[in-house]
């Protein structure tokens, strides 16, 4: 009881009372190691990999997927229509369901996502994107179990799918 009272003092697991039922959530937060530990969380899944990042260029994430794939697990990609995904040399849309997101505004405003849903009950979140160059930056990530969370991250996801998808990355 003292290390539960603990970890929720330290907001690494919180609860919230829902009609009744009490759910967990617990959250972990790296700052070292991101690629390793998004690695692990996918090697997890059993059904479901939805991840919408801008930029995808890492192709040891996306040999991960790939493997997941043929498990038979369903890996769907939304990212964004931009040369670093077109120059990366990464068949997304021969891989996965692939939603590849143009920038839109008077600004060229962008999906500037960085998010994974793993079995509608994990979310791995933060400033990290899937790319080479993200290993060496200073970059976070929480990685969230709760299906509270990751339903509300699958209806964003799902909105990203209907409202900004076009054909083709290299249109």
């Amino acid at each position: 009881l003292y290390d539960e009272c603990w970890k929720l003092s330290q907001g690494l697991i919180q609860r919230s009372q829902n009609n009744e039922q009490t759910t967990e959530v617990a959250i972990d937060i790296h700052f070292k190691e991101i690629q390793r530990n998004i690695i692990e969380q996918i090697d997890l899944a059993r059904f479901v990999i939805w991840v919408a990042v801008a930029w995808f260029t890492d192709p040891v994430l996306f040999k991960k997927l790939v493997e997941k794939k043929n498990q038979g697990i369903n890996v769907q990609l939304i990212i964004l229509n931009d040369p670093i995904n077109k120059s990366s040399g990464l068949n997304y849309e021969e891989e996965f369901e692939t939603f590849i997101i143009k920038k839109s505004g008077v600004y060229e405003n962008l999906m500037h996502n960085k998010f994974c849903i793993i079995d509608l009950k994990t979310v791995i979140h933060g400033s990290y994107n899937w790319t080479k160059k993200a290993k060496f930056n200073d970059e976070t990530i929480e990685i969230v179990k709760s299906s509270e969370v990751a339903e509300k991250f699958s209806e964003n996801f799902i909105q990203l799918k209907k409202i900004h998808y076009v054909e083709s990355l290299h249109r």
